[in-house]
């Protein structure tokens, strides 16, 4: 077959479009026209697909993000052949010419779920009939304000969702059974839960938050012999885990590992040892000294959780880093796998960093997007003040579910002020360096914290029965 070309082969970008094109420009005007296609090629944005585009009704169907390189490259060939009007058995295609087009470097494909589309029809009651009612509830002119829907009495109730859908790729699910309560063993009570990831083993004790069951009061028996180990080196490990809870009974991972300045290479046994785990609840996250409950003491309300997350239009969310791809959490360590562990100033470095990650002050600037902090380790002032300012609650009175001993809203003011605080403290370190918010960016990866572990997950492989250098990865 010989191919012909011109004297410029130029390079073109692929669209493969999920129907039939019987007429280009109306394919066009389906992804939004030629200036909405010229400005997502040339900023290296998905494409929007409307099979009805002048219908505000309509719910586009998402583009995968363009590929390039080995997955999409290839040619654009235009083939003439000759087909027989009635084809028979023994007929044959005949070709005539082959011409290179251009080559293709780029190219958008449509392997998205579409949303649900609920057009805006109903049955007419007098023909029996279905009739489309667009023009009964949009207006052809923008301009004509309220006065149109006042004057259209008999306008039909048409009032759709945004959206049905929340993700447009399919989510694989995985339906198993799983015992409701995680403390009594003995207990037959199942239920179905949704999850994608199976459980890891584990000796410690994790408990769902409920008011109506009592916490444990002792770890398993699986976990019992470590705590009498004879060894020096672990019993002095274990003394100062003990050590922590009897100054306070509840303490988050990161917590723990910001307090001690060498943290213990086995502190998820040792964990398993002292407490059980808050999987839920208002001290989600948290590790509670066996036999505390924090649902009867008003002063547990110091150790509850509060998720901070940078606020949009803050100024400077764009600069700080997700946890998943911070440096600093692959370059430095708790302990060495070598039996010389770490120097004294890389332990001191650690120590640090550890601190500025789990303790929030009044210079804090948020390492990353989202974290969770013990209210007792934010060392502000107010949010301090307020805390001890809240009213005992009358005899009888138990902690919410969800705001534990907190009244209504005082969650809410304390991620205010964090969030003042935050916006202070980048505002000035902009002004010592002489730049805008802008231009801020992070030069020094010394300025973001060590963890680079989710709360979930460490809690999850912090009572797991490994190492803590599994502990420490993510």
């Amino acid at each position: 077959m010989e191919i012909t070309k011109g004297d410029r082969i130029p390079s073109l970008i692929g669209i493969e479009y999920p129907g039939r094109v019987e007429n280009v420009d109306k394919m066009i005007e389906t992804l939004g026209g030629s200036q909405d296609l010229s400005r997502a090629f040339s900023e290296n944005q998905k494409l929007q697909l409307k099979f009805h585009p002048t219908s505000y009704y309509n719910k586009a169907i998402i583009s995968n993000e363009p590929t390039t390189g080995n997955d999409s490259s290839g040619i654009l060939l235009k083939m003439k052949i000759r087909r027989p009007k009635k084809p028979t058995k023994d007929s044959k295609t005949e070709f005539i010419s082959a011409e290179l087009v251009g080559t293709v470097s780029t190219l958008y494909k449509f392997n998205n779920v579409a949303d649900f589309q609920y057009l805006p029809i109903q049955k007419n009651e007098t023909t029996k009939k279905t009739e489309c009612i667009y023009n009964d509830i949009v207006p052809d002119d923008i301009t004509c304000g309220p006065q149109w829907f006042r004057e259209k009495t008999d306008m039909p109730l048409f009032l759709p969702p945004v959206q049905f859908t929340r993700t447009d790729q399919i989510q694989p699910t995985v339906l198993r059974n799983e015992q409701k309560n995680l403390v009594d063993e003995d207990d037959d009570e199942k239920i179905i839960r949704f999850s994608s990831r199976s459980t890891r083993s584990t000796n410690g004790t994790t408990v769902i938050f409920e008011m109506n069951h009592p916490v444990p009061m002792k770890p398993k028996e699986a976990v019992k012999e470590f705590a009498t180990d004879n060894n020096a080196l672990a019993q002095k490990e274990f003394d100062s885990i003990v050590e922590l809870f009897e100054q306070r009974p509840i303490w988050t991972l990161s917590a723990i590992r910001a307090h001690i300045r060498e943290p213990p290479k086995r502190i998820s046994k040792i964990l398993a040892c002292v407490a059980f785990y808050y999987t839920t609840g208002p001290w989600r996250n948290c590790f509670v000294k066996f036999g505390y409950d924090p649902r009867k003491n008003f002063e547990s309300r110091f150790y509850q959780m509060i998720d901070y997350r940078v606020r949009q239009g803050a100024g400077f969310k764009g600069e700080l880093k997700r946890k998943s791809t911070s440096a600093i959490s692959k370059r430095v360590k708790v302990h060495q796998k070598f039996d010389g562990g770490l120097e004294e100033d890389e332990i001191d470095t650690n120590y640090q960093l550890r601190q500025k990650e789990a303790i929030f002050t009044v210079d804090t600037i948020p390492p990353f997007r989202a974290r969770n902090y013990q209210l007792i380790d934010i060392q502000i002032p107010k949010i301090q003040e307020m805390l001890k300012n809240i009213p005992s609650p009358i005899t009888g009175a138990e902690c919410d579910e969800k705001r534990g001993w907190f009244p209504q809203g005082f969650l809410e003011d304390v991620r205010t002020i964090l969030s003042n605080a935050a916006q202070s403290n980048m505002m000035k370190l902009c002004k010592e360096k002489n730049i805008s918010l802008d231009e801020f960016k992070v030069e020094d990866e010394d300025s973001i914290t060590n963890q680079d572990i989710d709360e979930d997950t460490a809690s999850s492989e912090s009572n797991a029965d490994t190492s803590d250098e599994d502990a420490e990865s993510d």
